[in-house]
């Protein structure tokens, strides 16, 4: 844990967020209506829009047909069904009166899609005791322990509406429960047309693959459970949409994807999974933390190597002749000019000069005073008639040498 947690205190230190973390809470929410939102955002889908559908939501009468030949074929213990039980079932599940639901197909009131997936289940539980224990444990919260094995998914002997459609009904459940390695195991090879619920099935292995950061599966998944966004429930398509724009952008070994396989590890070590599998994948978060710090150096150094040859190099000696902006040369050397001492530059009224030769001694060390103090004698040695107007003989440095 302390692994996760420090890791992303680092990348959370230079502004890097996972897109739809927590989003997973609407699972399983009521359908919300928003104006505008059936328009995917620019670039989202359009290919699967222009494509006729390669899926379909089969009918609540197909599905209903489906069920009563399964329970006139279905033998418990070697042994077909009771006729009472199986007529009571159809009373309470499959009714041929209509009665309060969604959709009315032929007479007969079904809802499609979830509904009509759970209705399948329920079915199924009234009839198949082995799907027991699987239907108990998707009916809670999960505990943190190893899930334990149902052979009956894996019985090729159990029938096709039976087994496939309890696979979808567990890897949904797992992906909620956030146990995504076991929810792709149940759902990666199911297809659409082998269960009554084609866009749950599609959703779910694009939350799937989307977490384990499979990035083409999860985009092919998502981007046929969109061929359908207008008739799929509205969750669905507001997800699959940002999923889709997500997995898109997503670039292996940027910050993102580092990000995003750190929350990975966090999710195994609150499910106290810690085996070699999580430690494989802390070394590469790892390895692929120190590869993108390099590489940000690298380029860091490749631009003040630029910014260098730009500026120039530094010269290690002056230039021998000055050098004009028209690229001509000259010797560098300037007329001296007596500029004279009418305006008293740099004379100073007796009163003056000694405050300041005061203030000097004051605040700075007292050779300094003997400089200034010959500054003034070469001032006033200068402004005679004949003398040069910038140095004389004393212009040399004091006699203490400082």
């Amino acid at each position: 844990m302390q692994f996760g947690m420090g890791l992303r205190r680092r990348i959370r230190a230079i502004g890097v967020s996972a897109v739809l973390a927590g989003a997973w809470v609407l699972f399983g929410a009521p359908a919300v209506h928003a104006e505008g939102d059936d328009d995917a955002p620019a670039g989202a889908g359009t290919e699967e829009f222009a494509k006729d559908p390669t899926w379909s939501q089969p009918s609540a009468k197909a599905v209903r047909d489906d069920v009563l030949k399964w329970l006139a074929d279905a033998k418990i213990d070697g042994k077909p069904i009771d006729a009472a039980k199986r007529d009571s079932i159809l009373k309470s599940l499959w009714p041929e009166s209509p009665a309060p639901a969604t959709t009315a197909v032929s007479g007969v009131a079904l809802a499609a899609g979830p509904d009509l997936l759970e209705q399948v289940v329920k079915t199924i539980a009234a009839v198949e005791p082995r799907s027991k224990d699987l239907l108990d444990l998707c009916s809670k919260p999960h505990e943190i322990k190893k899930l334990p094995d149902f052979p009956l998914l894996a019985d090729e002997k159990t029938p096709a509406i039976v087994r496939n459609n309890l696979r979808l009904w567990y890897g949904r459940w797992a992906a909620q429960e956030k146990l995504y390695d076991e929810a792709l195991e149940q759902l990666a090879n199911l297809k659409p047309t082998d269960v009554v619920d084609p866009a749950s099935l599609l959703f779910y292995q694009g939350v799937t693959y989307h977490w384990l950061l499979k990035k083409q599966p999860g985009l092919q998944a998502i981007g046929k459970l969109l061929e359908r966004k207008k008739e799929i429930p509205r969750r669905y398509s507001q997800m699959a949409v940002l999923m889709q724009a997500d997995l898109s952008a997503l670039k292996d070994d940027s910050l993102d994807h580092i990000d995003r396989r750190m929350h990975g590890v966090e999710n195994y070590l609150d499910l106290a999974r810690a085996g070699k599998k999580v430690r494989t994948q802390e070394d590469g978060i790892i390895a692929s933390l120190d590869k993108l710090i390099e590489q940000k150096e690298k380029e860091q150094e490749e631009q003040e190597s630029a910014s260098g040859m730009q500026g120039g190099m530094r010269p290690t000696r002056p230039m021998q002749d000055s050098m004009l902006p028209s690229g001509q040369h000259g010797k560098g050397e300037v007329a001296k000019k007596n500029i004279g001492n009418h305006s008293g530059w740099g004379d100073l009224k007796p009163k003056d000069r000694a405050e300041a030769l005061q203030d000097i001694g004051e605040e700075f060390p007292s050779h300094y005073r003997a400089v200034i103090e010959q500054y003034f004698r070469r001032s006033a040695s200068d402004s005679e008639p004949g003398s040069d107007a910038i140095g004389g003989e004393d212009s040399g440095t004091p006699a203490n040498g400082k």
